[in-house]
């Protein structure tokens, strides 16, 4: 099997950082340098799976810990091989050693799963949720202010 062209891509820790906030979930393989199969979290084949069924809804990359060592660190990746999910910056899972596709699909469906679910309980929250009376937004900047002269 051949991969994807839109396989990972080799991240620097300044592009990573870029990434990181991407509204798109990131699948970041930890590597050394030189190492391939079977001291890789995921083969070839894992990464086109992986682009087969989330494609273009997912950012794949490797980073090389050796030379990158502020994201090593930032992320504690001591023990390679290690795979790590990301959705909107926040690491979501960490799968270590040899990971089968289907465990990295798996973690970022259910990472948006649960993203889909906060927004709709902040959405339903905000929607139950009266509208602030401006008289009572004056008062309490009110209030405020003469705390702070108090203080201070």
């Amino acid at each position: 099997m051949i991969p994807s062209p839109n396989g990972p891509r080799e991240l620097t820790d300044r592009d990573l950082t870029a990434l990181l906030h991407s509204e798109q979930p990131l699948v970041l393989e930890s590597r050394f340098d030189g190492w391939e199969t079977p001291w890789r979290a995921l083969r070839a084949e894992d990464w086109a799976e992986l682009d087969r069924e989330l494609g273009a809804r997912l950012v794949c990359a490797t980073i090389e810990t050796a030379t990158h060592r502020a994201t090593a660190e930032r992320f504690d990746l001591e023990s390679i091989p290690q795979v790590l999910v990301f959705l909107r910056g926040k690491l979501v899972a960490r799968l270590q050693g040899r990971v089968p596709a289907r465990e990295v699909i798996r973690a970022v469906r259910s990472a948006q799963s649960s993203e889909r679910q906060r927004v709709e309980a902040t959405s339903e929250l905000a929607a139950l949720t009266p509208e602030p009376s401006p008289v009572r937004s004056v008062l309490r900047q009110r209030a405020a202010d003469a705390a702070l002269s108090l203080a201070g």
